[in-house]
């Protein structure tokens, strides 16, 4: 029982010719499936930094709103803390504004403050790939503080 050389010869180069059909293919479709790979994983860590940067702007208005419901409480106070949690949060003064409503009210009475932030200025890829939202807000209401008001009789 002898093997024909003759054959087999034949054999392994009809073979690496399949091979090198299926690799070239293969490139192919990978060329075709990488972009769409790509963007969608840039999309993703967009959006993801989009909900993060959501939570800190939040964040910034509650502790605002916090130091703004305290008795002794002064605008320059309500600002610094929002200035404070911003800066934690990496974001620039220039970058957002902070509203709030008359921190002199009455105790029991709302007192609600408001940050918005463009987002084009904190944007994490900086590409217009995927649709992003033109502004984040946050926003923190609580009743004032202090002292109960007895009634007189």
């Amino acid at each position: 029982m002898g093997v024909d050389m003759g054959t087999l010869t034949t054999t392994r180069n009809a073979r690496s010719r399949k091979w090198r059909g299926r690799r070239g293919a293969a490139l192919v479709e990978l060329a075709i499936v990488m972009p769409i790979l790509c963007l969608l994983t840039l999309g993703l860590m967009e959006y993801g930094w989009v909900f993060l940067k959501v939570s800190q702007v939040n964040q910034a208005a509650r502790q605002g709103v916090r130091t703004a419901v305290r008795p002794d409480a002064t605008t320059a106070n309500v600002k610094a803390a929002v200035a404070a949690m911003m800066l934690q949060a990496g974001i620039k003064s220039s970058d957002y504004t902070v509203t709030y409503t008359d921190i002199g009210v009455a105790v029991g009475q709302p007192v609600t403050v408001h940050v918005s932030v463009n987002y084009n200025k904190i944007t994490l890829t900086g590409t217009g790939l995927v649709p992003l939202p033109d502004k984040i807000q946050g926003r923190g209401t609580m009743s004032k503080e202090g002292p109960p008001t007895s009634a007189t009789p």
